[in-house]
């Protein structure tokens, strides 16, 4: 028999993110390097778990301030480009903040996720010119 206390739960946070990035860039023909860093903040709109969160929900931040920092780059191709980019998603707040009791030993759980997007981008700048006759 396997007396095990150790056991695994399946759980997913659900946010909706907001940030506001400054970005350079460095133009170089059809290649465009760039970096970006700004604040974001991120709400939770729901939440689902096989763990039973209710006497911790009290604990539960549903506001969370973080920093956005990465960089990319950019193939430009006629009115559109595709780009690559890495991204850092750092929180300054907690997920989840239990303090310290006479009964827990207090519990912080905070994001720190990296990641990689691919996109694709389509450039309006000249469909401005097309949609306005010249009187």
């Amino acid at each position: 028999k396997n007396f095990s206390t150790y056991r695994t739960y399946d759980t997913r946070f659900n946010y909706i993110s907001s940030s506001i990035l400054l970005k350079a860039r460095a133009v170089n023909g059809n290649w465009i390097p760039f970096c970006f860093i700004g604040p974001r903040m991120d709400y939770q709109l729901s939440y689902a778990s096989d763990f039973d969160f209710k006497s911790v929900e009290k604990y539960m931040n549903e506001k969370i301030w973080g920093l956005d920092l990465g960089f990319g780059l950019e193939y430009k191709i006629l009115h559109g480009g595709v780009n690559v980019e890495f991204r850092h998603h750092y929180d300054f707040d907690n997920l989840l903040d239990i303090p310290y009791s006479d009964t827990y030993s207090g519990l912080e759980v905070r994001n720190n996720a990296y990641i990689f997007n691919i996109g694709i981008k389509y450039y309006f700048k000249n469909l401005k010119r097309a949609l306005v006759k010249p009187s």
